[in-house]
């Protein structure tokens, strides 16, 4: 039951992090190989029952593939598990993803009888079957969950002719339609003027039939007129003080105080001839207003242009957007799974797209078994 539970904590988090496991070195332990253990398959809305047991068949053909690799069978001291997982996509017009997974179980010796025990977790590796969304791990659709827009994972390179992305997820496909797509500057504007507009939906909305207290806000004005009057005197009290020695540091404090007692200042005033909802929609409506002017002033040709998050991940504070400058390209751009990538004609049991998962929880093992693994009967499989 535990090594189960195990495995569903992958399934739900499988970029799970075993430092534990980082510890152990893979080397022999004498008389103890690893146990071979029949797959198990675990499925969410199950296909026909045709195209299931074709699906099943391609499946237990990549996890024979991945088990005749060089380096899982010399690896000796261990036990190990595979499964099988194949579900819906929440895009009814995609095909079926499935994956792969395959897990070391590293013997040790048991302190209490010095025997050796097989522990009860290690890294997971899998291969991912129509689900572009793997090489994002958690981090997925992080610019916006519900647009599906995210920062792009970097490339690193090739393996084998094939691309390779950051945490070396290798896609093999055989219609080179890429995994991503640019999202322009006027997608990527319209998207948070729509935003906005909802936001100050919401906001009215909340805010309907809700009577506004003038004594409560006569109290609020009053408050902060205290305070400030407060933190004036004890910062005046202070500055005497330290006038005689630290002159310079007194002009520089006071300034800073000054400023920050002109906004607090200002904010009264706001309170004094607007409403909580008004005071709530003048940010939003700002923006919007923001938003809008960007979106008007971009040229054609800027409206088509890629949108980059800027370099070094901080918003360009001269765009309400918060996008690089305009024409700027040494940001990352934002993007999406790219609508095309699968041949909406071909079965939903199609395999179209296969991904060979992360290797970082265990690189000395799984490098050598992306590298090891038969693409060219992996590409066979692909429709």
């Amino acid at each position: 039951m535990t090594r189960f539970m195990l495995m569903l904590g992958v399934l739900c988090a499988p970029l799970l992090s075993l430092p534990a496991f980082g510890q152990t070195d893979f080397s022999n332990i004498v008389g103890h190989e690893k146990k071979p253990h029949k797959d198990t398959v675990l499925t969410t809305k199950p296909l026909p029952p045709a195209e299931a047991k074709r699906l099943e068949g391609k499946l237990h053909q990549i996890r024979d593939l991945l088990l005749a690799t060089s380096a899982l069978k010399s690896l000796h001291g261990y036990d190990w598990e595979t499964f099988t997982t194949v579900k819906n996509h929440e895009d009814p017009a995609r095909p079926v993803i499935a994956s792969v997974t395959y897990i070391p179980f590293a013997y040790f010796k048991d302190p209490h009888s010095g025997k050796p025990i097989s522990s009860e977790e290690g890294p997971p590796f899998s291969i991912h079957i129509n689900d572009p969304e793997a090489i994002l791990g958690q981090g997925a659709f992080n610019v916006d969950r519900e647009a599906r827009f995210v920062a792009e994972p970097p490339s690193s390179g090739q393996m084998s002719g094939f691309p390779v992305f950051t945490a070396q997820f290798v896609v093999m496909s055989k219609r080179g339609q890429p995994v991503f797509t640019p999202i322009s500057q006027e997608r990527f504007l319209t998207r948070l003027i729509e935003k906005s507009r909802k936001e100050l939906d919401d906001i009215n909305a909340r805010f309907k039939g809700v009577k506004e207290d003038p004594a409560v806000t006569k109290r609020e004005i009053e408050s902060r007129q205290a305070a400030l009057k407060s933190a004036r005197a004890e910062q005046e009290q202070r500055w005497t003080t330290m006038q005689p020695k630290w002159p310079d540091r007194v002009a520089a404090e006071r300034a800073k105080f000054d400023a920050k007692e002109k906004k607090a200042l200002e904010e009264i005033e706001e309170l004094k001839t607007s409403s909580p909802r008004q005071r709530f929609l003048k940010p939003v409506e700002t923006r919007q207003k923001a938003l809008e002017a960007e979106l008007a002033g971009l040229s054609p040709a800027e409206r088509a242009a890629p949108a980059y998050i800027p370099h070094g991940g901080s918003a360009n504070k001269d765009r309400a957007s918060g996008l690089a400058p305009p024409g700027a390209t040494d940001g990352t751009r934002i993007v999406t799974i790219n609508p095309a990538l699968f041949d909406p004609k071909k079965p939903k049991s199609a395999i179209q797209l296969i991904i060979l998962g992360t290797t970082m929880y265990s690189p000395r093992l799984f490098d050598e078994v992306q590298n090891q693994l038969d693409k060219t009967a992996l590409m066979k499989l692909i429709e």
